[in-house]
């Protein structure tokens, strides 16, 4: 009979050690689960902000080409206004 009580006494350590494991094995998924929906959260912030930035930086982008286009415009016309086109054909500045 003691070996069969022996028996017992571990059979319910075990089972009480297997609960604990389950208990804190679920508790580690747990926050692995809201560790992860966190960094998801985080890397989708980043992303928002990084295509606002290339946005922002493409319309910049975009303002100073056209800008230079106008000013491109605007020095034909002056060039051709003063006479100048017609004697200077090498962009130097002097009758070449």
């Amino acid at each position: 009979m003691g070996k069969e009580i022996e028996m017992l006494i571990l059979f319910n350590f075990l089972a009480e050690r297997s609960m604990q494991s389950i208990n804190e094995i679920s508790m580690f998924v747990e926050t692995v689960e809201k560790n992860t929906g966190e960094a998801v959260d985080l890397t989708k912030r980043v992303l928002q902000k990084i295509i606002a930035s290339v946005n922002m930086t493409s319309q910049l982008v975009n303002d100073v080409f056209t800008t230079t286009e106008e000013q491109k415009k605007q020095r034909i016309v002056s060039i051709k206004d003063s006479g100048e086109y017609a004697t200077d054909h090498t962009g130097t500045g002097t009758d070449g």
